[in-house]
């Protein structure tokens, strides 16, 4: 049996001997997301879908984060992440940090 393409918005879900392919829904900043439950999984419309140790994997749920702009804290681990082309800068050994654009700088 064929892999359900994800980028054709379809998940393989259902119950173990009985899959198939189902619709995947979109939801926005702070909405569940990831498998929800054996047949509803779902994917953030813009940024990442986190649980309380990082980036939800295969099997998890989490919580959608849109990515956020210039200036606006974010964590590199637990998000969320910045909007490109913002880099999300920390100091030390934290994963938070506040989203910076790159400005040129003098080289060489």
């Amino acid at each position: 049996m064929a892999a359900c393409d994800g980028t054709e918005g379809l998940f393989c879900g259902g119950t173990t001997g009985s899959k198939t392919c189902m619709l995947i829904t979109y939801v926005g900043d702070g909405m569940p997301c990831g498998d929800l439950s054996s047949s509803s999984h779902a994917e953030c419309i813009a940024g990442g879908c986190y649980t309380e140790t990082g980036l939800a994997g295969s099997g998890d749920m989490g919580t959608c984060k849109a990515d956020v702009t210039d200036g606006s804290p974010c964590d590199t681990v637990l998000g969320p992440s910045c909007q490109t082309p913002a880099r999300c800068v920390v100091a030390g050994s934290t994963t938070v940090g506040t989203c910076t654009v790159p400005t040129g700088a003098a080289c060489g």
